[in-house]
Parts: structure tokens; sequence; C-alpha cells
């Protein structure tokens, strides 16, 4: 089952800015996340009678568990990337707090834009892989994390 096939056309037409098809994928994929947050917003507003909870539904966003951080280690206390232990290559994350924003609108300082795959091989059979980019909190400066291959996965495989 394709899930294109949901997707209206004012949706796919949408101008993406992005040079690989994963990160279009991706992209599209945040679009739709947003589209959704706002369409169960609305309705909880209307039958609470309340505008004010769609807004709460949409700036409230969601919470993760089960996200596994390679490359670096997670200082839980500071809730930081550090560096990690020797000989310890995947570590669990705590419970994330995501909010859907558009990716121009977010101005953060201190933080590594880590991309989420789907697996510990960054692809699929396909090539793509790519879920989003989450914003970690760091003290060293992104180029350590970058040369280091921070990501985030879904499975450890």
């Amino acid at each position: 089952m394709n899930i294109e096939a949901f997707i209206p056309e004012s949706i796919k037409r949408l101008p993406t800015h992005m040079d690989f098809e994963g990160q279009k994928k991706a992209e599209k994929t945040f679009q739709i996340i947003i589209l959704l947050f706002g369409i169960v917003g609305f309705v909880w507003g209307y039958i609470c009678q309340q505008f004010s909870q769609t807004m709460y539904i949409l700036l409230a966003g969601c919470f993760v568990y089960g996200l596994y951080l390679e490359g670096a280690g997670w200082n839980r206390e500071e809730a930081c990337l550090i560096r990690q232990k020797p000989k310890q290559l995947i570590q669990d994350l705590p419970v994330l707090k995501i909010i859907p924003i558009e990716s121009h609108r977010l101005k953060l300082q201190n933080t590594l834009r880590t991309p989420v795959y789907v697996t510990s091989q960054r692809r699929n059979a396909m090539g793509v892989g790519l879920v989003f980019e989450a914003d970690l909190f760091t003290t060293e400066h992104t180029s350590h994390w970058v040369l280091q291959g921070v990501c985030l996965s879904l499975n450890t495989d």
C-alpha cells in the first residue's frame, strides 16, 4: 500500500528546496506531520469549543521513546551530547520531546542537527532511510560530532 496515494495534490506540490531524494521525502513527511497536528488540533478544538486547544496541540508536540544514539554518549543530567565511552557504540536515549516546526523558522545555538535513520545501516535496500533531523544540545563544536558520525536510529539491527 502506497502512502502517497492518501496525500492531497496540494501537499505534493509544496516546495521542499532539497537536493537529495531522501531529504525531500523527509521534508514532505515533516509537512504532513505538521498538517496532521493541525487537523487533530482543529478537531479537538471544535469538540471542546475552544480555539486555544487547537494551538496547544500544535505547540505541544509529542514524546518519543526508543531512539538509539550512535557515535556519541548522552548526559542525562544536562541533556546534552558527550564523548562516548570506550566500547559503547550504541546508547539508548531517554524520552525526547519532538515539536514539529518548519526548519527555516528554527534558530538554535549550541545544537547539532542530528539525522534520524530507520536502521543503523542508515539506509534500506532502496537507499532511503532518513526519517527526520533532531536538534540535540552540545557543548562541543558541531564539527567534532560530524566527524564522529553521530546519528540517531530507530532500530539497532
